[in-house]
């Protein structure tokens, strides 16, 4: 049977319809890889590549997580709300909310990491960033209308205001110039 199925040929089953001809596979579906980003010169040593699947692999338990942790928001199965470094104060569309400008964000968004040192300006405009932040965050979501109007941490570094493009350049060691 198995070599009559092998050539083609059909046998007719002994009761009933005949069920030794198959039906044609359907067409494969087309499959679109997603676009991304490739690296033109991707390492050649095993250890580059290890730490790069490693890194990935770090990146996508934390959007998961994240992405986990906005659901649990959304569907009230624990309150608070989520903010990162490059939020801007004025997607919480809150009209008392301290007034961050977009430059400002950019700036906080690309100060170095480094464990070196940072200045009194800098430092205090990363605070007054994150205050912005968490305030209008928690005042949005979590504590709505509570609490009286914000106030800067650091007046003297308010955000509203533009920063002078040599304390931008400094800040980021050249990964941000200002427009």
């Amino acid at each position: 049977m198995i070599a009559d199925l092998v050539q083609g040929r059909r046998r007719p089953a002994p009761d009933g319809p005949d069920v030794s001809r198959f039906e044609p596979a359907p067409e494969p579906a087309r499959y679109e890889a997603p676009r991304c980003w490739i690296d033109p010169d991707p390492s050649k040593t095993w250890v580059k590549q290890a730490l790069r699947a490693f890194d990935i692999a770090t990146n996508q338990a934390r959007a998961l997580r994240k992405r986990a942790l906005i659901d649990d928001f959304r569907s009230a199965a624990h309150r608070g709300s989520y903010w990162g470094i490059t939020t801007s104060v004025a997607d919480y569309q809150l009209a008392d909310a301290l007034p961050v400008s977009p430059e400002a964000t950019r700036y906080l968004s690309s100060t170095r990491t480094r464990l070196n040192p940072f200045t009194d300006a800098e430092q205090c405009r990363l605070i007054n960033g994150g205050y912005a932040l968490c305030d209008a965050a928690m005042r949005k979501y979590v504590i709505a209308g509570a609490g009286p109007v914000p106030r800067w941490p650091y007046p003297q570094f308010s955000l509203d205001r533009p920063i002078a493009p040599a304390e931008t350049v400094a800040a980021a060691a050249g990964g941000y110039e200002s427009p």
